[in-house]
């Protein structure tokens, strides 16, 4: 793969350069399981698993969070791999994050 350098020049010498690169896979995976969590815990539960295990909740408002949670996150995901999955996907971190569709409890 072709190296993208940046460069910043004085007098036409060279004095930085650096490599652009897009994230990998695992760099826009966790941005978006840290976005996963913090929902959870905006949310009032400890982490993403703990609230998904509230599914068979006898508390009902419980087991209605889990059940939002879990078709919300699942939503994120298919989204997600759609996009970084793609070999001509090359946006930013922060581009995928906005994108993602937004929780309605």
């Amino acid at each position: 793969m072709p190296r993208n350098l940046g460069k910043i020049s004085i007098n036409n010498k060279i004095i930085i350069t650096w490599e652009y690169r897009n994230p990998t896979k695992q760099e826009y995976s966790d941005a978006v399981q840290k976005i996963i969590e913090s929902t959870a815990l905006n949310r009032g539960y400890l982490d993403s698993v703990t609230l998904c295990s509230y599914i068979n909740s006898t508390n009902l408002d419980w087991k209605k969070d889990a059940e939002t949670f879990i078709v919300w996150r699942d939503l994120i995901w298919n989204f997600v791999f759609q996009r970084i999955n793609n070999p001509n996907y090359t946006s930013s971190i922060s581009d995928l994050i906005v994108g993602l569709p937004a929780i309605q409890w």
